[in-house]
């Protein structure tokens, strides 16, 4: 995941702004041009009255960064297993042909590389790859504004895991499911298509009934309210007047508040009004090894149970 992550931003940095940077070139000439290192010059030019130890700089691919990312990118190649990750690092290091290799044998060899206005979008993807590079784990015990953060958004990840989930396996759900949508932006609270209202799910049934889901990962715990906080019972009643409204009478207009099951308690409680609004809420157990048949079957059986009081 690291290496996925942070090759495929080192692409985008390179493709956006391939950096060079000068080098700072020293050399002994036979014509006097640019500065004259007077120190040097005098080392190795004594009794040499045709040569000149001079110094200049030079725009250049071939500078610290530039290298060192050719040489992590050439490591990782050799330490990956994902053929993802292959072809990402294989698009990296066409972009690095031509820069120099080098083997660094100690972080140490990497202080002289310093960041500034024109090179500091490396600055944390350098971070990540040192750290793979020497096979290291970050040091939180010190300078932790130079840690890398690698965070999820859980609420995103929750949602898409049960999106993809309720695809991939629709035939074997079996519910008589039209489609699943997720995400899809059609109505707005206001009439002026003002605030625009995202569902994360929408299932359409053959028998034209819908079913909305809003995903939640949050730990249910309010128990003055049925465990559920005020502000997802509001935004559902929002999703449930735009769009069950004018919905047919005979049709059922059912919402669920979906949530991971922490503690090992099927939650599954329903709110309704006079107005015959239905928000169930329901917990998922997440705790399932989805490489095992068995497994799999239960997680489906439990996606039928939830999503089954529409039909």
């Amino acid at each position: 995941i690291c290496i996925y992550i942070c090759t495929k931003e080192v692409i985008e940095l390179l493709r956006k702004d391939f950096k060079k940077n000068y080098n700072i070139i020293e050399e002994n000439s036979s014509f006097l041009k640019w500065k004259l290192v007077f120190s040097k010059h005098i080392k190795h030019n004594l009794f040499n009255k045709s040569k000149f130890f001079i110094g200049y700089e030079k725009m250049d691919e071939n500078f610290l960064l530039n290298i060192f990312l050719n040489s992590t990118c050439n490591k990782l190649l050799n330490i990956t297993k994902s053929k993802v990750n292959y072809k990402l690092l294989n698009k990296c290091n066409f972009i690095l042909k031509d820069i120099d290799k080098k083997v660094f044998k100690t972080p140490k060899s990497l202080n002289t590389l310093n960041f500034n206005k024109q090179n500091k979008e490396y600055k944390n993807v350098f971070s990540l790859w040192k750290m793979l590079y020497f096979w290291n784990s970050p040091d939180f015990s010190k300078n932790l504004e130079n840690n890398f953060s690698l965070l999820f958004d859980m609420n995103l990840l929750f949602e898409e895991f049960i999106v993809e989930f309720m695809k991939k396996n629709k035939e074997s759900i079996d519910l008589n499911i039209n489609n699943i949508d997720s995400q899809v932006s059609n109505k707005y609270v206001f009439k002026n298509n003002k605030f625009t209202l995202k569902p994360d799910i929408i299932i359409n049934y053959t028998n034209e009934n819908i079913l909305v889901i809003d995903t939640k990962y949050k730990k249910l715990s309010d128990k003055t309210n049925s465990w559920v906080s005020s502000q997802d019972i509001y935004q559902m009643f929002v999703y449930w007047m735009r769009y069950f409204w004018n919905y047919d009478i005979d049709k059922k207009k059912n919402i669920i508040l979906l949530y991971p099951d922490y503690d090992w308690v099927n939650y599954d409680i329903v709110h309704s009004s006079e107005e015959n609004i239905n928000i169930f809420i329901k917990t998922i157990d997440m705790n399932f090894d989805l490489s095992c048949n068995e497994w799999k079957e239960k997680l489906l059986k439990e996606i039928q149970n939830i999503i089954n009081i529409s039909l």
